[in-house]
C-alpha cells in the first residue's frame, strides 16, 4: 500500500513515514550514510562536520606556524611540523649550556655555523668535567672496595665470635637443663614431704582400726574355744574388715580431694604447665591419649568451677596442624546459687617464656544459646574454645616451648555480679 508507514532503514533513526514520501525522507535523512571528499569515508550525514574536525585523516589544516604552505593534510602535519621552516628549535649544543634561545630552523642554521669557536669551548670544558667525574667516581669505587674488605673481615670475624658464643649457649643450655631437673625433683619431693605431714593422722586412724580388729580376732578366738561355734564371729570380723575398707578408700578420696584444692586457685586466673610435650603429641597422635585437662579453677571460693581442655595434635579443622585450646564449665557444689547460663569473658593465653614476653591470645564472650555454657548436668559441659588456637610450625622451635614444656593460662573476667 503505498500508504502504508513504514520505518526509515538508515541505523539510528527510526522515523515512521508514508510508503510513497520514503525515497524523499532518505534522500534528505539525517542518519543517511556519505562518503567524506577528503578520505573517501563512509561517514553518517549529521557527524560529516565533526568527522572532518577531529577524525579526518586527509582534512587539509593550515600550518600552526603560519608558514606559506597550506592545505596540510593532518596525518602529515607532525612531519610538516619537524621540516618546518616557521617552527622554532633549540640550539643542538643547549644541553653543554649554549645561552641561544629558540628561533627558526634558519636561524638556529646560521647560530650553529656562527658559534663553532664557542661550542667547541663548551664540549672541551664539559669532557674536562666528565673526566674529573670519572676520577671522583674511580676514588669512591676504591674506598667502597676497601670499606667491603674490611666488612668481610668483620663478617667472617663476627661468624667465629657466633661459632664460641652457640658453643656457650649449648653448655649452658645443658647445665640450665639440669638445673631445671634437679628443680623437678626437688619440687616432687617437697610435695611428697607435705603428703607424708598429712600421712600421719591417716595412719594413726588406720593404727586404731588395725588395733581394733586384733582385739576382735583374739574375742573370735576366745570365743571359738568357748563355744566351737565361730560362724557369728566370723560375720562380724568381716564386716570390720569392710569398714577398715571402706576407711582407707574415704582417706584416699580426702587425699586426692586436699590435693586438688592445694593446687586450685580461687581468682579466676589459671597457669597450666604442660611437661613432656613431645611424648604427649605423638600419644595424641597416635590415638592413645587425645586430649589434656588441667586441674579445676574458681573465680572464688563459691564460684563457678572450670578447667582447660588442650588437644596437642589439635582437635577438628586443627587436627594434626594446631594445638587447639578449649574453656570447661564443670559441676560445681555451688552452681545453684550462681547465675546460668555462664556469661563471663574468658581469655586463653600460650605464654612467651622468652624475654619479648609476645603472648599468644584469644578472648571470646560466651554465647548464652549455647550448651557449653548452660548450668553443667553432668561432670562437665561440651568445651568451647579455638581448634585453630596455634599451628605446630610457630609453636615448635620458638620461645613458647622451652625444655619441651608450654605454659597456658586462662583468665575469667570477673564480670559485673559477683559470686554468692
Amino acid at each position: 500500500c503505498p500508504h502504508e508507514r513504514v520505518l526509515c532503514d538508515f541505523p539510528r533513526c527510526g522515523t515512521s513515514v508514508q510508503r510513497t514520501r520514503l525515497a524523499a525522507h532518505r534522500a534528505s535523512c539525517p542518519h543517511r550514510a556519505e562518503f567524506c571528499k577528503y578520505c573517501s569515508a563512509a561517514v553518517t550525514c549529521s557527524l560529516l562536520e565533526r568527522h572532518h574536525k577531529e577524525e579526518c585523516a586527509q582534512y587539509p589544516l593550515p600550518c600552526p606556524n603560519n608558514c606559506e604552505e597550506h592545505g596540510i593534510p593532518r596525518a602529515e602535519l607532525s612531519q610538516h611540523m619537524s621540516a618546518c621552516a616557521m617552527s622554532t628549535k633549540l640550539c643542538g649544543f643547549h644541553m653543554l649550556g649554549c645561552t641561544f634561545k629558540q628561533g627558526t630552523s634558519e636561524s638556529v642554521r646560521e647560530h650553529e655555523e656562527s658559534a663553532v669557536r664557542s661550542h667547541f669551548t663548551l664540549v672541551i670544558s664539559r669532557n674536562s668535567e666528565l673526566e674529573l667525574q670519572c676520577a671522583r667516581l674511580q676514588c669512591s669505587i676504591e674506598d667502597h672496595t676497601n670499606m667491603s674488605e674490611m666488612l668481610t673481615q668483620r663478617v667472617a670475624q663476627l661468624e667465629q665470635d657466633l661459632s664460641h658464643w652457640s658453643t656457650l649457649t649449648g653448655s649452658n643450655n645443658t647445665r640450665l637443663g639440669s638445673t631445671l631437673e634437679m628443680l623437678t625433683q626437688h619440687n616432687e619431693q617437697l610435695q611428697s614431704l607435705h603428703v607424708a605431714q598429712r600421712a600421719p593422722q591417716r595412719d594413726a586412724d588406720t593404727a586404731a582400726l588395725r588395733r581394733d580388729m586384733a582385739t576382735l580376732r583374739e574375742r573370735l578366738r576366745a570365743l571359738e574355744a568357748a563355744l566351737g561355734n565361730p560362724g557369728p564371729c566370723e560375720e562380724r570380723c568381716h564386716m570390720h574388715e569392710q569398714r577398715l575398707t571402706m576407711h582407707d578408700g574415704l582417706l584416699d578420696t580426702a587425699e586426692r580431694r586436699l590435693q586438688v584444692l592445694e593446687t586450685a586457685g580461687y581468682s579466676g586466673k589459671l597457669v597450666w604447665k604442660i611437661r613432656d610435650y613431645a611424648r604427649r603429641k605423638q600419644e595424641a597422635a597416635s590415638g592413645r591419649t587425645l586430649s589434656l585437662y588441667s586441674q579445676p579453677f574458681y573465680t572464688s571460693p563459691f564460684g563457678y568451677k572450670m578447667c582447660a581442655r588442650a588437644y596437642l595434635n589439635g582437635d577438628g579443622v586443627g587436627r594434626g596442624t594446631h594445638l587447639s585450646l578449649f574453656f570447661v564449665v564443670m559441676r560445681g557444689e555451688y552452681d545453684a546459687l550462681l547465675e546460668w547460663p555462664f556469661r563471663r569473658r574468658v581469655t586463653l593465653s600460650l605464654l612467651d617464656q622468652g624475654a619479648a614476653r609476645r603472648h599468644l591470645s584469644d578472648t571470646f564472650t560466651p554465647d548464652p544459646a549455647s550448651g557449653s555454657f548452660r548450668r553443667p548436668d553432668g561432670d562437665m559441659n561440651v568445651a568451647s574454645g579455638c581448634p585453630l588456637f596455634v599451628s605446630h610450625v610457630a609453636l615448635e622451635g620458638s620461645s613458647y616451648l622451652v625444655d619441651d614444656t608450654v605454659f597456658v593460662r586462662v583468665v575469667v573476667d570477673p564480670g559485673g555480679a559477683s559470686d554468692p
